[in-house]
């Protein structure tokens, strides 16, 4: 900061005064509060002394500056410059006629002229003062945005080459702007340096996986898809964009409850909430707030099928569990929130940005024009749900709560008390049958009373009497009188009480069933999970859940899965601790532990059918196995349990036992071919500390073994050949000559990585020599074609195609379509690098229909793209249109993947 007058330098030596200088020239010609002086000097505990003393400044700024500059308000302070006087402003104002102009000539000029005010860092000099640490982000904030603008409009108008060393210097200073990253990209590109841009996007994606544990988003994704593809690159701004997909109907919404009853009051404010408000500008927003078993989701959930009838919101009905009160599981995030959401409205995993206000920003674009009703059950603050509220005034958002959530602007507040006794007397006589409370009004109305005239346990009583072969009220008043858990103040019951008769009138096997299934430690659960926890077969399973599922003591989701409602599950769970012991318990979670496990890695064998398990001893014990008839299918079960497959890793850790670590070694193929790097990580690195903490010899050479592929996958290197020296190591002391095979074959792939070839050549010898001792045809063939591979890029194509030609018979034989193609696309390249185009062409189509057997999307689209390589080499036009028409097609699809580059698959690791 430097103060200037004629052009000579003013010097205002003093720290402190030059703070307050610079809180004046941040707001010229405005009030600036004394508090705000004293907040920028001393942050929020002032000195005693404070107000004097920053009098005593203002005062030696006057004599410094000019006696006139700084003139005293009621409440501070005004510094009587012009805004042309203060090159912030003038910076502030060359930015906002840039926004307003539309020429990209003009825009670039105004946008120059507001860079070249800036020099060094904002308030140098200043040290850490609270006006520094308050003040100075946004500043250069302001400064980076108007640097992307600036390289946005050069770069429309094709000039670059003065824009890389800025944007390459301010990229390795903020590795995760991601459109800063992106424009260098773009500028790259245009110099014709396209090998660089792919590694600047390289580099950018292994910072985000690895520091914030997300993929790149749309802009960084969209800058890599040109380069590989050499498509002219333009800036965000001017980008192509993907054809939109339309939104078609989706009824996320459960059942309907056929008794409701009561809340008239509440549902007349919904539906005026909902009805189209002329000149209306916000998105109506409902908050139904009240305690536990008060009806809030009830309400929600019936107010959205009566509006649903009555024909409104019919482009979609969304219902987003925000799980505010597992006592097992964190809340869902709005992060986590907006992926699910964005995926049920088709967007594919790839495309699913890696930022939250990104997903904020397309959740909201998909929703544009629809007239949709969003759900939000059981929030528990306002930001988690503020980056789920869509901007459209034909969308309708009811939320539910224990908190009132007050701080959500625009919201409609709906809190709901227990029921008056007249209402709780309707819902009893609802359930109970007319007749039956007729009989004894005052017995159902102390009914009612019993149980705090809560919904949710007045509608278990009523249930309960109904049931009741006697139909007499006064015998369930006596049940809830006598029981052990106690009388509230008031007098009334907990509706544990109620929850106890419910439970009491359960058969053996479903009280049994009850409270295991309360230990699961996920939001929702299979019959399959529930057999296991249960210690039953599948159709008694079956049967179980159902029954307990007439008995609303767990809900059905249209899923064909079930859940509880939390009091019903810390109910359960608190019966549990009384009737079953600690080991009972244990072993219920083991035997889901395995079920997974078992379940995990049937879903292996099938994504890659002739691998060797890599866990040699699974567990035993009587549990349902899920069973996958083909590669989609698998995945579709791994996707769909993987929030309960992670919270079942924490539960294993927690105290740990061999599963802890198991269930993550079975999980990695899904994990890799589903790019989910973060959930490897995670939980590799929880079964690395658990296989240590049970002095696992095995489990730590597996895990290591996988973290070795993990940090190689996203180009940590020395991570990885830690990783893979530290699993050598364990594998020797094993004695396990096929675990050491596999690590090696690992190794060699990242060493090829690395260009350290000799190095590579040598551990694939080594570990083809392995592959044959261990007699594992699987891992021989992968072997064989990687050593191939190696051999063809250290210029020895004749020893290349012979490994390649016995890997083509070990997987032929063994009907290995997952290695074959592997095999087949490393000859293609053979071929296409001595000049065999045709033979090529022919091997890589050869490699796509080995690759489409068995599923593997991925695989397929790089082949796909090396096809599209060989094509363009033949010189042929038809080649040539089908070759444009599969790269993009390859593009696409590996995008939507989030694979970090479309290379051709020279072989592999290990999955």
């Amino acid at each position: 900061m430097e103060v200037r007058r004629h052009g000579e330098l003013v010097p205002v030596r003093a720290r402190m005064v030059r703070a307050v200088l610079v809180s004046l020239l941040l707001k010229p010609g405005q009030v600036v509060a004394t508090e705000t002086l004293m907040n920028h000097l001393w942050g929020r505990e002032h000195p005693a002394s404070a107000r004097v003393t920053v009098r005593n400044y203002v005062r030696r700024l006057r004599i410094a500056l000019h006696p006139e500059l700084v003139q005293t308000s009621a409440s501070g302070y005004v510094l009587c410059a012009p805004r042309e006087w203060v090159d912030v402003c003038r910076f502030d104002d060359a930015l906002r006629q840039a926004g307003h102009e539309s020429r990209t000539t003009v825009v670039r000029e105004r946008l120059a002229h507001a860079l070249s005010l800036w020099r060094g860092t904002p308030m140098a000099g200043l040290g850490d003062l609270p006006v520094v640490t308050d003040e100075g982000p946004r500043l250069n904030e302001q400064y980076l945005l108007a640097v992307e603008d600036h390289a946005e409009a050069t770069l429309a108008l094709r000039t670059y080459e003065a824009l890389i060393p800025r944007l390459a210097e301010l990229a390795v200073r903020y590795p995760l702007r991601e459109r800063l990253v992106s424009l260098w990209m773009h500028a790259l590109r245009l110099a014709g340096r396209r090998a660089e841009a792919l590694d600047v996007y390289l580099r950018t994606r292994n910072h985000l996986v690895s520091e914030l544990g997300v993929e790149p988003g749309a802009e960084l994704r969209s800058a890599h898809q040109q380069a590989l593809a050499e498509d002219e690159p333009l800036p965000s701004g001017s980008a192509k964009s993907e054809p939109e997909r339309g939104v078609r109907a989706h009824a996320q919404l459960p059942m309907d409850i056929e008794e409701f009853t009561g809340r008239q009051q509440e549902l007349h404010q919904l539906r005026d909430l909902a009805q189209a408000r002329p000149g209306g500008t916000a998105t109506p927003i409902a908050v139904i707030t009240g305690m536990a078993g008060v009806g809030k989701t009830r309400l929600a959930l019936h107010s959205a099928h009566t509006l649903v009838r009555a024909g409104r919101y019919p482009d979609l009905q969304l219902w987003v569990e925000l799980r505010g009160y597992d006592p097992d599981q964190d809340p869902v995030g709005p992060f986590e929130a907006l992926e699910r959401c964005l995926r049920l409205l088709g967007v594919p995993a790839g495309d699913v940005p890696p930022d939250l206000d990104s997903r904020a920003a397309l959740f909201r674009d998909r929703l544009v024009g629809k007239k949709v009703l969003l759900i939000l059950d059981n929030a528990v603050t306002e930001e988690q749900v503020r980056p789920l509220l869509p901007a459209s005034t034909d969308c309708l958002v009811i939320i539910t709560s224990r908190r009132a959530l007050v701080e959500l602007d625009g919201a409609h507040i709906i809190p709901l008390d227990v029921f008056s006794p007249g209402q709780a007397v309707e819902l009893l006589s609802r359930l109970a049958g007319a007749d039956t409370i007729s009989r004894d009004t005052a017995a159902a109305a102390e009914i009612c009373r019993l149980c705090g005239y809560l919904p949710l346990a007045v509608a278990l009583a009523g249930r309960r009497l109904r049931a009741d072969r006697s139909g007499s009220a006064q015998n369930l008043v006596r049940r809830l009188n006598n029981d052990r858990l106690g009388r509230s103040s008031t007098g009334s019951r907990s509706p544990h009480a109620v929850f106890d008769l419910s439970y009491q009138a359960l058969t053996e096997q479903q009280r049994h069933a009850f409270r295991r299934l309360s230990l699961h430690p996920g939001n929702d659960l299979t019959p399959a999970a529930a057999a296991a926890l249960a210690g039953v077969d599948s159709a008694s399973a079956h049967q179980l859940v159902e029954g307990l599922a007439d008995e609303h003591l767990l809900y059905r989701n249209v899923s064909g899965r079930f859940r509880f409602h939390d009091l019903i599950k810390a109910f359960a769970r608190d019966r549990a601790a009384i009737d079953d012991s600690p080991a009972q318990r244990q072993d219920a979670i083991q035997r889901l532990l395995g079920h997974y496990i078992h379940s995990a890695n049937a879903a292996r064998s099938v994504l890659t059918p002739h691998g060797r398990c890599p866990v040699p001893q699974l567990p035993d014990g009587a549990f349902e196995i899920e069973r996958f008839a083909d590669y989609d299918a698998a995945l579709a079960w791994c996707e769909a349990e993987k929030d309960n497959l992670s919270a079942a890793i924490r539960v294993a850790a927690t105290k740990p036992t061999p599963a802890a670590w198991q269930l993550p070694a079975v999980l990695l193929t899904f994990y890799y071919l589903r790019s989910h790097w973060a959930e490897w990580a995670v939980s590799h690195r929880s079964a690395l500390a658990a296989a240590r903490t049970l002095d696992d010899v095995r489990g730590e050479a597996v895990i290591l073994k996988g973290l070795g592929v993990l940090w190689s996958d996203l180009h940590r290197f020395d991570e990885s050949l830690d990783c893979h020296h530290q699993a050598h190591e364990l594998f020797a002391e094993l004695d396990d000559s096929n675990g050491t095979a596999w690590n090696l074959n690992n190794l060699g792939v990242m060493l090829v990585e690395l260009d350290r070839l000799d190095e590579a050549e040598d551990t694939f010898d080594r570990a083809l020599a392995l592959f044959r001792a261990s007699e594992d045809g699987y891992g021989e063939g992968i072997c064989l074609n990687n050593l191939g591979d190696t051999r063809r890029r250290l210029g020895d194509p004749h020893r290349a195609t012979e490994h390649l030609h016995e890997a083509l018979e070990i997987q032929r034989r063994l009907g290995d379509n997952g290695s074959l193609r592997y095999s087949l696309a490393t000859l293609a390249d053979i071929c296409c690098e001595v000049g065999n185009h045709d033979q090529a062409i022919d091997y890589y189509r050869a490699a796509i229909t080995a690759s489409e057997e068995t599923g593997d999307h991925r695989t397929t689209a790089r082949t796909q793209a090396n096809l599209a390589d060989a094509l363009e080499r033949t010189g042929r036009a038809k080649d040539a249109r089908e070759a444009e028409h599969l790269r993009k097609n390859a593009v696409s699809t590996l995008a939507k993947l989030g694979d970090p580059l479309a290379e051709s698959p020279n072989g592999g690791g290990e999955r």
